[in-house]
């Protein structure tokens, strides 16, 4: 459980600092008609799978690669900056849920508020996980067999 959300949690963090739909566009990499509407060459399930991939199944592709090389999970510490990282995934995850969750309310008002109000959790959850995720680095215990012998 704990490799599961350092690694959503890492995700996170790439995904909001090298957001790879933005980099694409930037390098002209990405067909233009991506992000115009209405969209003519894309249908609305491909576009859907475009995002999905380049926005959440390659970080966490990055993120998992990254946690299990390092072996991050099994040298974790619980301190609060690990708690902090937690709480602030959690949290993330449910925010996106709530709003999944008031796209089946016809009229789209509740969606409209929902996100408006979710959007002011938006910087703390950044800042909580840049913090968290700091502390959980500095924490770690070191690899077995990078430690110096006892003379």
């Amino acid at each position: 459980m704990r490799a599961i959300s350092v690694i959503l949690g890492f995700a996170l963090i790439f995904n909001y600092l090298f957001n790879l739909q933005h980099v694409l566009l930037a390098l002209k990499l990405l067909p233009v008609e991506f992000y115009q509407y209405p969209q003519s060459r894309f249908s609305k399930h491909e576009l859907m799978v475009y995002k999905l991939i380049l926005g959440w199944a390659i970080p966490i592709a990055i993120s998992t690669i990254f946690v299990l090389k390092a072996k991050i999970h099994k040298r974790l510490t619980i301190n609060y900056g690990y708690i902090l990282f937690s709480i602030a995934v959690a949290t993330f995850i449910l925010r996106m849920i709530i709003l999944y969750l008031t796209t089946f309310i016809q009229g789209g008002g509740a969606t409209f508020v929902t996100a408006y109000l979710v959007g002011y959790l938006a910087f703390p959850l950044k800042f909580m996980l840049v913090f968290g995720a700091v502390k959980l680095l500095i924490t770690l215990k070191p690899l077995e067999h990078a430690q110096m012998p006892n003379p």
